[in-house]
């Protein structure tokens, strides 16, 4: 039974940057883009994440009661292109942890987030969702303990990794531009290989509820979560504020920025 979300308007703006983000990464990954129009896209991943940012400040993590099923997705897909801002993709996993215990996200979602930040920590993936192109086509990379992969993946619910391996390089073959908003595995991202980190990997998910894990995964939250959730409204509201000196509006408000963006302004 599905019922209408609490925010609509949250979650139309939600759907509509996934969308454009999905259709930006299915050409980035086809090699169809110019270095102005990468810069670009960019930018709008710099924009969506800052913007889901701001949502979570003032409601929490957007699940299915505040944005509807498509929304939720919506969110989950932008955090996981947040890898310019490390800080809030841990936060948003954390977040995502307890929301699944809410029956607000799901588990596969959490599980390829907790991949995605585990890589870009310089760490080897659990789930073994994240992949890159590689010059054969699509490739993983860097999974811990691979004899043990499948049954991970069994333990939140993912199909096994042959087969979504398969899966993933049929439609990476022959994906339409928008590529499709699914849950089965994560499309080949844009992410340098990096060498596992040393140290104990990330925790293993047992089953449902979602467990927790004796130690964080690595590079995604760690004890000091409540600081760092805590820190987050500071840290949207009490940034360095400079006016944008492009001269191309891009409709962000100006007020807010941090990296510099293509036309030589700064980043919103």
């Amino acid at each position: 039974m599905t019922t209408n979300p609490q925010r609509p308007d949250i979650a139309r703006d939600l759907i509509d940057r996934a969308k454009r983000s999905r259709q930006y990464h299915s050409r980035l990954a086809r090699g169809l883009l110019s270095r102005t129009e990468i810069d670009m896209g960019r930018h709008n991943e710099h924009v969506n994440a800052q913007v889901l940012r701001r949502i979570v400040s003032e409601h929490g993590w957007p699940g299915r009661s505040l944005v509807g099923e498509e929304g939720a997705k919506s969110a989950w897909q932008i955090a996981l292109h947040a890898d310019h801002l490390a800080d809030f993709q841990r936060l948003a996993l954390r977040l995502m942890a307890t929301t699944v215990e809410r029956g607000e996200a799901t588990i596969q979602q959490w599980a390829h987030l907790h991949d995605r930040c585990s890589i870009n920590a310089g760490a080897a993936q659990t789930y073994g969702t994240q992949y890159r192109s590689g010059p054969d086509g699509v490739e993983p990379l860097p999974v811990r303990e691979p004899k043990h992969l499948n049954a991970r993946r069994a333990s939140v619910g993912l199909q096994s990794f042959a087969t979504a391996h398969e899966a993933l390089r049929r439609r990476h073959t022959r994906e339409p531009e928008s590529g499709p908003p699914d849950d089965t595995e994560h499309r080949a991202a844009a992410l340098p290989v990096k060498t596992a980190a040393r140290g104990p990997p990330p925790g293993a998910l047992q089953r449902k509820p979602l467990p927790r894990s004796e130690s964080p995964p690595v590079g995604c939250w760690s004890r000091a979560g409540p600081t760092l959730e805590a820190s987050l409204s500071d840290k949207v509201e009490n940034r360095p504020r400079d006016r944008c000196r492009s001269k191309q509006s891009c409709g962000v408000n100006p007020d807010r920025n941090s990296l510099r963006c293509p036309q030589g302004g700064l980043r919103c």
